[in-house]
């Protein structure tokens, strides 16, 4: 679109020089020509893809990054990239894409997000909230009619709800009580988006929330998200909404179709419209499996053997998108420091933001879950400061991180990983990048850094 936008605007000043003389005219008009369009790309691309270059001529992290391979035994491999609020961006893609020995390339290699999806669903809705398209805190059910809460929660033998025991989404097979809802009792978008709804994940609940993969992997069947919703939607919640940290796939599925009716359009147009357009992220799509794509990875297993995959994007809320590194290194970078796109409101309003210091959210520690994002703060009070905002992500055939530190304003970091190997530990490398240029280390100690085993780790959770 940009290069077209030039090319029109040098046809037209080509076109308007006179017919006569043409033998004369050709070469300065062409210089005159080459010379503009030079100009207007050189405007026109720093806005709409920033930032438009990844630095990849590091061979000592090139290195590290093959030696972090060889120690974690990857059949398959990942990229890895970092930036800062400056601007500085380097990114390294090594090992395998494809069984053929197709090599990972950053820029083109299409990696699964897994629950790194659920940040879009969280910064699509503020942005919404923002504008007053929708309501954080009303019930979803005044926008999607569709849904009505369950009469029931589940219990544990102790009449504690059964998130109390299986937050984490362990298998319920000792929590199946039933108790009746306090009544007036709904659901928000907020609750959704902070994992408190008490929607199940994939086995705490009484439900099988998970289509057939014949009806996910067949376009007529698998029409979107909200197709797959009455799967769990009748199924008694695992607690009273807004009592218990619960991780829920599922809610953000529920999340994601709630937004679509609000805005008459499907999430995937949404987060083309709102996040990949106006970032330049041409990457950034469902992953649709029927779709034949000779860039997507081919998953490798715990034992290296390339994995047959399923369809995702019938849970594209909750983690059906793919992409290049690069394209989530655009992304994570615009979170960091693009205030064009985000608006500082959009950011940190108390009511409509994505980053605010919520401790009805906590998690553990200082560590919250809000807005579709791992939050952690300088203290575990309501005075506590953001250090580092994140989502992971794993699924079959990938592993994912993405990592903001916003501890130190004048010196921003991102980190990001990706993966096609299941048995990759992504958030070593992203936290060992992150430390070494929080230290501002020299390259031959970024290296010494990556290769180290056993690591320290920060406050990342480690949410499927």
């Amino acid at each position: 679109q940009i290069l077209h936008k030039a090319l029109l605007t040098v046809h037209s000043y080509s076109s308007a020089a006179p017919a006569s003389n043409v033998s004369t005219m050709m070469g300065v008009r062409d210089l005159v020509a080459t010379r503009i369009l030079i100009l207007l790309v050189l405007i026109y691309l720093p806005m709409k893809a920033w930032p438009c270059e990844m630095i990849r001529e590091n061979l000592r992290v090139d290195s590290a990054v093959a030696s972090i391979m060889q120690s974690q035994g990857l059949q398959g491999g990942f990229a890895s990239g970092s930036g800062t609020a400056s601007g500085f961006v380097y990114t390294v893609g090594r090992g395998e894409a494809k069984p053929d020995g197709t090599v990972i390339d950053p820029s083109t290699t299409l990696f699964r997000w897994a629950s790194m999806s659920k940040t879009l669903v969280g910064v699509t809705a503020a942005m919404l909230a923002t504008q007053g398209i929708v309501d954080l805190d009303a019930d979803i059910s005044q926008v999607f009619s569709g849904y009505s809460i369950p009469e029931t929660f589940l219990v544990c033998a102790d009449n504690e709800a059964a998130a109390s025991k299986h937050a984490d989404g362990s298998w319920n097979e000792d929590c199946l009580g039933q108790q009746t809802l306090p009544s007036g009792t709904y659901v928000t978008l907020r609750q959704l988006l902070s994992h408190r709804s008490g929607i199940q994940h994939y086995s705490n609940g009484r439900a099988n929330p998970v289509p057939p993969y014949t009806d996910t992997g067949d376009p007529l069947v698998n029409t979107g998200i909200e197709w797959a919703l009455h799967l769990f939607t009748s199924s008694p919640l695992i607690a009273i909404p807004g009592t218990y940290f619960s991780y829920s796939t599922f809610g953000f599925n529920l999340a994601a179709v709630v937004l679509e009716h609000a805005t008459g359009k499907s999430f995937a147009t949404l987060v083309k419209d709102v996040i990949a357009e106006p970032l330049g992220l041409c990457s950034l799509q469902p992953d649709y499996e029927w779709v034949v794509n000779d860039n997507r990875a081919t998953g490798y297993d715990y034992n290296g053997n390339a994995v047959c995959s399923s369809d995702v994007s019938w849970k594209l809320g909750g983690g059906g998108f793919m992409s290049t590194l690069d394209d989530l290194v655009r992304y994570g970078q615009a979170l960091l420091t693009n205030t064009t796109w985000l608006s500082e409101r959009t950011r940190t309003d108390a009511k409509t933001g994505v980053w605010v210091n919520n401790v009805d959210h906590a998690t553990a520690g200082s560590c919250q879950y809000s807005m579709g994002f791992s939050q952690c703060y300088s203290n575990s009070s309501s005075s506590g400061i953001l250090h580092n905002t994140s989502h992971t992500g794993a699924q079959q055939k990938t592993k994912t991180m993405l990592l903001l530190d916003t501890a130190h304003p004048s010196s921003l970091h991102g980190v990001y990983a990706m993966s096609n190997s299941e048995n990759a530990k992504i958030r070593n490398v992203g936290q060992t990048l992150l430390d070494a240029l929080e230290k501002q280390l020299p390259l031959d100690e970024i290296t010494a850094v990556l290769t180290r085993p056993h690591h320290a780790q920060r406050c990342v959770l480690a949410l499927l």
